[in-house]
């Protein structure tokens, strides 16, 4: 996975890979958490489980977020992929790996066009209502307490060629 993150130094600019500068970047800079909290902010990052393995981007993050954004871990197509099936394996590597730092978490996202489970596509608008009632209800209900903020719907109107479009799934049936 390459992670490029931008820094704000004297001279020419240009992009340098995460690793290239070893551990120089941390020793030149103070950590964003830290200035961001002076002025009662959040800083944070997006992490998917797959990172989990990258030690250096893994450090990075502990040390400069303080709130962090779980990738695809929290989205209904990797939570619910079936009916009947709810998988939390994804979100529970990655709050294990940040959590007991005291790291918070933003849920992203409840409802988004682009990572919905293929069943509902299936689904009559009274049923897409009530599966969209009761996901939400479980989800947020299982994460009480441990998720600081929700994204709930991001992009309902996707984007193309020509401006916007309707989401097929959504407009018209959940209004």
């Amino acid at each position: 996975m390459a992670v490029f993150a931008p820094l704000l130094l004297p001279g020419p600019a240009q992009a340098t890979p995460p690793g290239a500068l070893g551990s120089e970047v941390a020793h030149a800079c103070s950590s964003f958490n830290q200035t961001a909290s002076r002025r009662h902010w959040f800083w944070g990052s997006s992490f998917d489980r797959q990172a989990q393995n990258d030690s250096e981007f893994v450090q990075l993050v502990k040390n400069h977020a303080s709130v962090l954004v779980p990738e695809n871990a929290l989205k209904w197509a990797v939570v619910n992929p079936v009916p009947g099936i709810r998988d939390l394996s994804d979100f529970t590597a990655i709050e294990q790996l940040f959590g007991p730092g005291g790291m918070r978490f933003r849920g992203h996202t409840l409802v988004w066009h682009e990572q919905l489970p293929e069943w509902l596509e299936k689904s009559t608008p009274e049923t897409l209502r009530e599966h969209l009632r009761q996901y939400i209800t479980w989800l947020v209900g299982v994460h009480r307490g441990r998720i600081h903020s929700w994204d709930v719907v991001n992009e309902p109107l996707p984007m193309i060629a020509r401006g916007f479009a309707p989401s097929r799934t959504f407009l018209g049936t959940v209004t």
